[in-house]
């Protein structure tokens, strides 16, 4: 300003006025500025933020979780109830946590696509005393979190779901997917036995529980649960089954309740001379045992042998191993079968079986060794029968040709491994034998060995019958077996095989 004062005063009168009169317009001008933005940052800093991605929410929503359970470890298999106002058509289960900016955008209609990506399945109602319950249709992923989010009014509840369930959970075999809510009977199975004080199982007022035998044959364990609906229940299966004292036994895999389905017309199959009909199927009778081939159709079975119960969930024509017969003799057997609508028959028959006998199985390929090929490769030999089998002049045979069998005598209960004469069984490269598991050394395995795509495989017996055969539609990664679920699974069942989910087991059932 110093340096502009002395020009004014030295310019004209006229001049000076207008100068005087525009840096005093400025000096107001500049004043007024620093006021007003002053105010505005007062202003600015008493008022709440806000853009798009926030909304105001509701206080945190109360969740209860059946079984009980604290918000921070949730069983997998539940059921939440919402002590809350609740938007049905806005309502979202997802996987993760749900932010402010993916709150807003839902609370406007517009859920993300990061939203429905991560959509959990699950069905939903209204309790007795008007609350939404909310169930997921399958297990919770294990040390995951998820979220309840509502559009109106918005709000979201996160909850984690347990790290580790030392409670088991029983797989659901009947009814197949198909069935209707017409079929009073679910069944669900247990991979060990379960350990019920008094046998007394408790699910749901509605529901009758029962125990009953598993099947073997069908890649189950010893224990099976019956389910038989008295009244009318929740569409989704009561996700805990207790004892009497309300201790937890195991957690049922989910069910959905779906719509009736049409009656099977069940005709019964046209059986074999070297077979006996059995129901709709037909049956052939060996020892301790008999190979029932089933319909065309899904049929639960349940069968009584003595005083055994054994269930089996029959898909279309597949057959199974039924167990516990008495050799050389008549055996009474009363059996009930359902389809998949819920329609039911039952009766009694008698089966009349032969003489002890040996049952020599392929149990386990190993054709993708982590050692050298194919002087690793491996085919395990299993005698599931009760009575010595005599190798001689059996044969393996694949897409390569044939492999003689030295001549062994294989005990009931016992191991072998067909191998190359230059088979290392140190353990060095893979798992080694099991001990007492015999080692029958032949020139070569297939033309250059098994293949790691998989290739079907025979076990012929002296008589050229084959005694086994083994799929070739799996393909094992390196160091990993193909096997049998269970040493009776049939052979023309492709749920009889599987990829080994672990180590390889020569000379021992994985």
């Amino acid at each position: 300003m110093r340096h502009i004062f002395p020009k004014v005063l030295s310019a004209p009168h006229s001049a000076r006025v207008l100068l005087t009169k525009f840096l005093l317009w400025f000096a107001l001008s500049l004043a007024l500025s620093f006021v007003v933005g002053g105010a505005l940052a007062i202003l600015t800093a008493c008022t709440p933020a806000w853009s798009d991605s926030e909304v105001e929410t509701e206080p945190p929503v109360e969740l209860s979780f059946q079984p009980q359970a604290a918000i921070d470890a949730v069983a997998p298999i539940t059921r939440i109830r919402i002590h809350s106002a609740v938007d049905v058509d806005g309502l979202h289960f997802v996987r993760g946590d749900v932010g402010p900016h993916t709150l807003s955008k839902l609370a406007q209609g517009e859920p993300s696509a990061s939203l429905r990506d991560r959509a959990v399945e699950h069905v939903r109602w209204q309790d007795a005393e008007g609350r939404t319950v909310v169930a997921p249709s399958s297990a919770l992923e294990q040390g995951q979190v998820y979220t309840l989010a509502n559009a109106s009014p918005p709000w979201a509840q996160s909850f984690a779901v347990l790290a580790e369930d030392l409670v088991p959970t029983l797989a659901l075999v009947w009814p197949p997917s198909e069935g209707s809510e017409a079929a009073h009977l679910a069944v669900w199975c247990a991979k060990h036995p379960l350990a019920i004080p008094g046998q007394q199982l408790v699910v749901h007022p509605s529901l009758s529980a029962s125990l009953a035998s598993g099947s073997g044959s069908m890649g189950w364990g010893p224990a099976c649960v019956h389910l038989r609906r008295n009244a009318p229940v929740e569409p989704i299966t009561p996700p805990l089954l207790t004892d009497a004292a309300g201790r937890a036994i195991a957690r049922l895999e989910p069910r959905e309740r779906v719509a009736n389905a049409q009656p099977t017309v069940t005709e019964p199959l046209h059986c074999a001379p070297t077979e006996q009909n059995i129901g709709p199927g037909c049956a052939r009778v060996m020892d301790d045992r008999a190979l029932i081939r089933g319909p065309a159709y899904p049929l639960l079975w349940t069968l009584q042998v003595d005083t055994q119960t054994h269930v089996l969930a029959q898909s279309a024509g597949q057959s199974f191993a039924l167990f516990g017969l008495r050799s050389s003799s008549p055996n009474a057997i009363s059996f009930q079968v359902q389809d998949a609508s819920g329609q039911e028959h039952g009766a009694t028959t008698t089966l009349y079986t032969e003489p002890p006998r040996a049952h020599v199985v392929i149990t386990e390929v190993f054709a993708n060794p982590l050692g050298p090929e194919p002087q690793q490769e491996w085919v395990e030999l299993f005698n599931d029968g009760s009575v010595a089998a005599q190798l001689d002049g059996w044969r393996l045979r694949d897409v390569g040709g044939d492999a003689e069998l030295p001549s062994v005598t294989l005990g009931p209960g016992l191991f072998a491994l067909i191998v190359r004469d230059d088979y290392d069984a140190s353990g060095k490269y893979d798992a080694a034998p099991t001990v007492g598991t015999y080692l029958l050394r032949v020139p070569q395995l297939g033309k250059n060995g098994l293949s790691n795509a998989g290739e079907p495989l025979e076990l012929v017996d002296s008589g050229g019958q084959i005694a086994s055969a083994f799929t070739g539609d799996l393909e094992p990664k390196a160091g990993r077996s193909v096997i049998r679920i269970w040493p009776a699974a049939p052979d023309d069942s492709p749920e009889s095989f599987a990829l080994n989910p672990n180590d390889p087991s020569p000379g021992a059932l994985p």
